[in-house]
Parts: structure tokens; sequence; C-alpha cells
């Protein structure tokens, strides 16, 4: 049986974000340095910027950080894929 390939489509936010921030939707953040970041379950996002105190991982969310985490990381049965 042929694998299955799922075509993501991903909202792209190009400006600036800051403070807590909270991802709902399939989500490209070019330039993001937030305090707070969380993920929703079963949401892919890829991350350029900063997250300074907490990035939280609901269950099944997939992060492809690019960029620096100062704080902690509380991953509640996600994946996190981090880039230099």
């Amino acid at each position: 049986m042929p694998a299955v390939m799922v075509k993501r489509e991903y909202k792209i936010i190009e400006t600036e974000t800051k403070g807590e921030v909270h991802i709902n939707t399939n989500s490209q953040y070019n330039n993001i340095n937030a305090r707070k970041v969380t993920v929703a379950e079963n949401v892919t996002a890829r991350l350029f910027g900063n997250v300074s105190q907490l990035l939280v991982l609901k269950k099944g969310s997939r992060i492809f950080f690019h960029g620096t985490i100062t704080g902690r990381v509380k991953n509640e049965e996600g994946e996190l894929f981090v880039y230099k």
C-alpha cells in the first residue's frame, strides 16, 4: 500500500508577534518574540524567533522551532523539533 501524503496549509504571519500567543491553526510565524506560546491539539506550527518564558505543546501538536527558547518547555504529548 503506498504512503499517503497529507498536504498541510499554513497561515503565514510576517509581522512581529509579541506577548502571549495561542496557536489554534496550522501556522508559520516568521518573527515571533513571545513570552508564552501555546500550540493547540493536533496543530502544526513553524516558529522563527524567540520564546522567553514558556512553550506549551498540547497533545498531537508539532512545532518546528528556529530560534531560541530561554524559558521552560511543557510537553503534553506533542513533538518539538529545534533548529539553529
